[in-house]
């Protein structure tokens, strides 16, 4: 029984990419202009908000208002990984209802 639940989980993860594939469009490309960064995100969930001329990336609002996101890089030239940056973020109060969960080391 336990080999049954990889291969159903590998069959639902193949019929999501293969809808994703199918429909290239749904999803919307970003490329940070000053690090390179690439991400894909859906733009009828999320619309880029104004961006800030300090700050490299892009952050996006939720239609709903409910969410943001934040796609980009930074120098990390102290090696800080995601949990201490989670918790530098978490350190300067305008980042309280932070939800993201590091796992690994990117």
């Amino acid at each position: 029984m336990r080999q049954l639940a990889p291969l159903a989980f590998a069959g639902v993860l193949a019929a999501s990419m293969a809808t994703a594939m199918a429909n290239p469009h749904s999803w919307q490309r970003f490329v940070d202009p000053v690090f390179g960064t690439t991400a894909l995100y859906p733009p009828q969930v999320f619309k880029p908000l104004p961006p800030k001329e300090d700050t490299p990336g892009q952050a996006f609002l939720s239609t709903d208002g409910s969410a943001k996101l934040a796609i980009g890089a930074w120098d990390n030239r102290d090696n800080e990984g995601p949990g201490t940056f989670k918790d530098r973020l978490l350190e300067d109060g305008k980042h309280a209802s932070l939800t993201y969960h590091p796992r690994g080391k990117s």
